[in-house]
C-alpha cells in the first residue's frame, strides 16, 4: 500500500524507484552474546529491520522524498503496534537503515549516556567526527 500511495505521488517528483524489506531475524539473535553493546539498547525484543529505499533523480526533491520516506515509516510502524505485532513504538530503530537526522536516542536509548562517557575517553579530539555517519558527541 505503501509504495503505490506514494509512487503515484512522487513519480512527478523525478522518483524513479521505491523499495519495502522488512529483514526477519531469529528470536535467538540475541543469545550468542552476553556482554553488553551498544546496540540494540534492549536485548528483550527481536529485531526486523525495514528498509525503506527511495530513489529519486534531482536533488531538488530531497526533502520531499525526505519527508516522504520518515511519514511512510512512522505509518508502518502505527500499522505494526495497532496490528498488535511484537513491537513497541519506542522500539530501537536500526542504526544501518535509519534517516540521516534520525536522533541518536532513537539508535541507541539508554546506552546512548555510556557511549558518550566511552567517546569522551576514546576520542577526546573528537577524529571520528570528521567521519560520515552518525555522531556521538562526548
Amino acid at each position: 500500500m505503501q509504495s503505490q500511495f506514494w509512487g503515484s505521488r512522487l513519480a512527478l517528483g523525478t522518483g524513479t524507484f521505491i523499495s519495502y524489506d522488512v529483514e526477519p531475524f531469529l528470536p535467538s539473535i540475541y543469545s550468542h552474546n552476553t556482554s553488553p553493546s551498544a546496540y540494540p539498547p534492549v536485548r528483550s525484543q527481536g529485531l526486523m529491520p525495514l528498509n525503506i529505499y527511495y530513489a529519486w533523480v534531482l536533488p531538488l526533491s530531497d526533502n520531499v522524498f525526505q519527508d516522504a520516506i520518515r511519514q511512510s515509516a512512522a505509518r508502518i510502524r502505527y500499522a505494526a503496534v495497532a496490528e498488535d505485532q511484537a513491537l513497541s513504538q519506542d522500539a530501537p530503530v536500526y542504526p544501518n537503515y535509519a534517516i540521516f537526522d534520525t536522533p541518536l536516542s532513537q539508535l541507541y536509548g539508554g546506552n546512548l549516556p555510556f557511549l558518550k562517557s566511552v567517546k569522551a575517553i576514546v576520542d577526546p579530539n573528537n577524529v571520528m567526527g570528521l567521519a560520515g555517519g552518525f555522531k556521538i558527541e562526548g
